[in-house]
């Protein structure tokens, strides 16, 4: 985004759609227009009206009274003059003549001023139509009032939401009536000066004499009074408008009266700033106080006595400066006071300090710093003219977070504690600069990788492990030198696949705990190496002699490329054996029935593309096996004999019985031969 403003002025508008209200405070504005006709607000604008010095920028000027005033704004070489009429403000209220006094039986037209909030007059008929009241006596709709009865009664008035409030006093007809009376009489006083208070009398019948009145008898606002002889003498103070009062005889008598400055006692130049700042236009006005401390603007021979790089315009009563560079700027002063005869001088001496900040400068961008270590920035500020400003309070943002308190305590330091590249931005009175600073992983204390929950691979597949090396503040960054300090049962070496990635080739399938070092980082995680892709089918035999006739066992399983075994799926699995019927018994077992006899009899095993072939021997047996294995038949031989002795012997027994049955002897019946015993 590109923000375009407005260029150097090349003339002065002066803001005239307001106009000023006297004794109120009214804003001078003015607008610097370019040649282009961009304004821009004139903050250094210098103003002046009816030749007195007013300040610069947008100053506050309160007209002292109604009128027209001459507005002068100067800017550098320009200048704008306007003529502006100050007025009055809104209606406030209807104000009566202080002591009313009227004879009975007397008539007096009343004309009330309206004034606004600061005693301003204006035409009182601005408030409308006027509704009068009276205590006492009578008055007419247009303010005419016929006094009655002696006394003094609460009048009043009003116009909408204007009220007037006072006093009317009714004295007999003899009553006197007393004026007050200065000596020398002015129609400005001047501070300082002693004047003599005098009352006039005046009686029913028209004569007046000046009388002699105590000095308890006056007051007034401003000054001092004293009594010298007979006489009451006052010494005006405070320049401005102020009232004198006097009682005689119970009848008050008052007059207004208008107090200037004396004659200067001392002069002195006034800067318009407190302090003088480069880039900055500023006002030396020069001042003369009087003896009662009234300031006022006087015009003096100027001139410059240090400083050679500021723009200086040096006019009767001020002058106006616009600082550029650091130095020692001064002027002094002369006026003679006609009036006195004294030469007063006055000088003014000042350092011109930097101007507004308008430039920051921080570390080069792309500059890298350590997640465990911190960077200083430094910061370097100068104002519009390079001047150096030795300090200015600074707002950091870092990664649009605010971080000002963290490194205003830390002294301008920023301890890291994210990897990355960071905005850095630093904002002061309006200015900003903004850098970004590269943050890299601090030394490593652990390591960390994307099979700490565990690892399972394949025997003989390599299979990549990310590892990553961690700082305090948990950053991470890949590992490129780890060490395995476990067993021979995986090989460790780096991965083409980047930085931090390890390639892993199973050996020995089983569970192990794998151990990975760099430096002083350590870490230990679970691996579980499963057997490979399978290579071979693998067959073994039970027995080592087998008969025809007999069963037998054989198991199957499987290896891989580094020798582990792998198990085989019955369900997929085919077996099938020249020797017989072959029958899944469990898991890797099959029964092999061999019912063929033979050197050459052979089982064929077919598993997941693999085949594999098991030969063996099947003795031949009797009966081609028919009773089963040649111990099996014998067997059977022994038993039928065994039979056939035992049927016989119990036949022999029966028919000696038949030849003996009247000599039966039991011992007899019982007796075995000895060779039969023997054969038993």
């Amino acid at each position: 985004v590109v923000t375009v403003v407005a260029g150097f002025g090349q003339s002065i508008d002066i803001n005239t759609t307001e106009q000023p209200r006297a004794k109120f405070p009214f804003t001078l504005q003015a607008n610097l227009i370019d040649s282009h006709d961009n304004p821009r607000p004139g903050n250094d604008v210098v103003w002046t009206v009816d030749g007195t010095y007013i300040g610069q920028g947008e100053p506050a000027w309160t007209p002292p009274s109604l009128g027209l005033y001459k507005v002068v704004a100067r800017y550098d070489q320009l200048e704008k003059q306007v003529i502006m009429e100050a007025i009055a403000g809104e209606p406030y209220e209807f104000v009566f003549p202080e002591n009313l006094i009227l004879r009975s039986g007397e008539g007096l037209q009343l004309y009330p001023d309206l004034i606004d909030s600061y005693g301003q007059k204006m035409n009182n008929t601005l408030a409308g139509n006027k509704v009068w009241d009276v205590e006492n006596g009578t008055i007419t709709p247009v303010g005419y009032y016929y006094a009655s009865a002696p006394g003094i009664w609460n009048l009043s008035v009003r116009a909408g939401a204007i009220w007037g409030n006072s006093t009317i006093q009714v004295v007999p007809a003899d009553a006197s009536i007393v004026e007050v009376q200065t000596t020398p009489h002015a129609d400005v006083y001047v501070s300082g000066e002693v004047y003599r208070l005098g009352a006039i009398r005046t009686d029913s019948q028209g004569y007046s004499s000046a009388v002699p009145i105590p000095i308890g008898n006056w007051s007034v606002n401003n000054g001092i009074l004293s009594q010298v002889d007979n006489e009451v003498h006052w010494t005006p103070g405070q320049a401005g408008e102020y009232s004198l009062h006097v009682v005689d005889s119970d009848v008050p008598a008052s007059i207004n009266v208008e107090v200037m400055h004396g004659s200067a006692d001392v002069t002195r130049l006034v800067p318009s700033q407190s302090s003088v700042s480069a880039g900055v236009q500023m006002a030396l006005v020069h001042e003369a106080m009087d003896s009662f401390g009234n300031v006022w603007q006087i015009e003096a021979n100027i001139t410059q006595t240090d400083g050679v790089f500021a723009s200086v315009d040096i006019f009767e009563s001020y002058v106006s400066v616009m600082p550029k560079q650091i130095e020692t700027l001064g002027f002094s002063a002369n006026y003679f006071d006609p009036s006195t005869g004294v030469l007063h001088q006055s000088q003014w001496t000042d350092e011109i300090l930097p101007g507004r900040l308008a430039f920051i400068e921080l570390p080069e961008s792309g500059t890298e710093v350590a997640a465990d270590s911190y960077l200083e920035f430094n910061p370097l500020f100068m104002d519009a003219y390079e001047n150096i400003i030795p300090h200015v309070a600074v707002n950091w943002t870092i990664a649009g977070q605010d971080r000002t308190l963290e490194i205003r305590m830390a002294d301008g330091k920023w301890y890291p504690t994210e990897t990355g590249e960071h905005e850095i931005r630093a904002n002061a009175d309006g200015v900003f600069a903004a850098v970004r600073i590269n943050v890299v992983p601090g030394t490593g204390t652990s390591l960390m990788t994307d099979g700490d929950e565990g690892l399972i691979i394949e025997a003989g597949v390599p299979s990549d492990l990310f590892v990553e090396l961690v700082d305090v503040h948990g950053n991470t960054a890949p590992a490129e030198s780890v060490e395995l300090r476990s067993g021979d049962f995986v090989l460790f070496d780096a991965s083409s696949s980047g930085r931090g990635f390890w390639q892993l080739t199973g050996i020995t399938s089983g569970t192990y705990d794998l151990e990975l070092a760099q430096g002083d980082a350590k870490h230990t995680l679970p691996l579980t190496i499963v057997p490979g892709q399978a290579v071979r089918v693998i067959t073994g035999m039970a027995n080592e002699t087998r008969s025809q006739g007999e069963v037998t066992l054989i198991t199957v399983h499987a290896e891989d490329s580094q020798g582990n075994r792998v198990e085989v799926n019955p369900e997929r699995t085919s077996l099938s054996c020249t020797s017989g019927k072959a029958t899944h018994v469990k898991s890797d077992t099959w029964e092999v029935e061999l019912e063929q006899a033979g050197s050459d009899r052979s089982c064929t095993v077919t598993w997941n593309g693999l085949i594999s072939q098991q030969f063996f021997d099947v003795e031949s047996v009797l009966l081609s096996g028919a009773l089963g294995s040649t111990n099996t038949a014998v067997s059977i031989i022994i038993g039928l004999l065994l039979m056939i002795f035992i049927v016989l012997v119990v036949l022999i027994r029966r028919g000696n019985q038949k030849g003996d049955e009247d000599d039966w002897d039991e011992e007899e019946f019982y007796e075995v031969s000895e060779d039969v015993e023997e054969q038993l």
